[in-house]
C-alpha cells in the first residue's frame, strides 16, 4: 500500500529522514513539500528564506532557463514526514539514538 504525506499541500513544510551512501539515516531535515509522485516526495530547501511555493517554483524555472541546474529533492516518501516530531521519532527508533550535533 502507498504511504501518503497526510494533508500536506504544495508549499508546506515536510520533514526527511536524510541516508547516506550505505542506506543509513544520518539527519532529520526540513524541506518545502512540492508533490508526491507515487513512492517519491519532491521538495526543495526553502529559497532566500521564503517558503511561498510559488516563489520556489519561479525560482526553480529561473534556475533552469539559466543553467539547467537547480536544487530539487526526491526522497522515497516512506522518509517523509508532516511533523518534525514524527521524523526525529522514526529517526530515533531507526538508530537507537539522538541525532548527533555538529
Amino acid at each position: 500500500m502507498l504511504k501518503m504525506i497526510e494533508n500536506l499541500k504544495p508549499g508546506a513544510d515536510v520533514w526527511v529522514v536524510e541516508r547516506d551512501e550505505n542506506d543509513e539515516a544520518v539527519d532529520t531535515t526540513g524541506y518545502v513539500f512540492i508533490a508526491q509522485s507515487g513512492n517519491y516526495v519532491i521538495c526543495s530547501p526553502s529559497i532566500n528564506g521564503i517558503d511561498s511555493i510559488d516563489y520556489i517554483l519561479s525560482y526553480h524555472a529561473q534556475e533552469t532557463a539559466e543553467s539547467y541546474n537547480t536544487d530539487l529533492c526526491v526522497f522515497p516518501v516512506t522518509d517523509c514526514y508532516a511533523t518534525l516530531t514524527a521524523a526525529k521519532k522514526a529517526y530515533t527508533d531507526e538508530t537507537g539514538g539522538a541525532e548527533e550535533d555538529e
